[in-house]
């Protein structure tokens, strides 16, 4: 009915478990207990209260680590040392009863890969690089309007951007260009037979190394302003994650990309035109230089 002690599991396998109950025992004990109380109430009693005491037994010796702290013994091929047991046979280290590899549980700077390099340092994929807050207008601007809070469409893609103003643009088309507005990718013109439609002239999807660069090429009336903004980092040529330019006499507009360290996996680019109908996508694959 109940498995005892000699039908165990190996110590190196159980965690101080006394005992095995199946459900079909503790079913079948149940019934004899309700049978026994009612035929013989005194014989009943004690079999319950007998059945208590070992199953709190069990438990308690269960919540008990079987591996003594700081003592150092061969248990089953398991060397204990320091409250870490090590496999006998060196393949690994035993934690809670669960064999992990030792550079799983390795300390900083334990674990280094073939160049002896630490193991960490040459998986990480790096930090965004810093940007200076005079390195040219666009981030001067930027960084203005996180410091006084105010014009938050320079800051978010989320925020609409100011109307387009097709006579101030003529008038300093430079000034439109030192401004950064993530969210000018959205404000495009509805699909019609007189909106010309942006569209894809470089490859939907390019794979670089970090700190390659790739350029990202339209196609919008010729000297169109054509917003670039990638969604997962990155940096266009004025050190941002947005970018303006203007299309050329060839009717191409070029953004140049660098996938910077911090960056990795697919980057997500769009493009858009305010005198262009529709948007153009892009997927920049960046990996880890190795």
């Amino acid at each position: 009915m109940i498995s005892l002690i000699g039908r165990l599991t190996p110590r190196s396998a159980q965690r101080g478990l006394l005992l095995q109950f199946r459900l079909n025992d503790f079913i079948y004990l149940v019934g004899f207990v309700g049978r026994m109380r009612f035929r013989y109430p005194v014989v009943g009693i004690l079999i319950a209260a007998v059945a208590v005491v070992v199953l709190m037994f069990a438990f308690w010796r269960g919540s008990q680590d079987p591996v003594a702290v700081g003592n150092r013994d061969q248990q089953d091929g398991v060397a204990v040392q320091g409250g870490q047991q090590t496999a006998g046979d060196g393949s690994g280290v035993v934690i809670g009863g669960v064999r992990r590899m030792p550079t799983d549980v390795a300390a900083d700077g334990d674990s280094k890969d073939d160049d002896g390099q630490d193991t960490a340092d040459s998986l990480s994929y790096g930090k965004l690089p810093g940007v200076a807050i005079d390195a040219n207008p666009q981030v001067a601007a930027v960084a203005a309007a996180i410091k006084e809070q105010r014009n938050p469409e320079q800051v978010s893609s989320l925020v609409r951007p100011r109307p387009f103003d097709p006579a101030a643009f003529q008038a300093d088309p430079q000034k439109y260009l030192d401004t950064v507005e993530p969210g000018r990718v959205f404000a495009v013109l509805q699909p019609g037979a007189d909106a010309p439609a942006i569209r894809r002239v470089s490859r939907r999807y390019q794979q670089i190394n970090q700190g390659e660069v790739v350029a990202v090429q339209v196609a919008a009336p010729v000297g169109a302003p054509v917003t670039f903004t990638s969604f997962d980092a990155g940096q266009f040529e004025n050190q941002l994650t947005s970018i303006t330019v203007i299309a050329d006499e060839d009717g191409v507009a070029t953004a140049r990309f660098s996938g910077t360290s911090g960056t990795i996996s697919d980057v997500n680019i769009l493009a858009g035109s305010p005198l262009a109908a529709g948007n153009v996508s892009f997927v920049v694959d960046v990996a880890v230089r190795r």
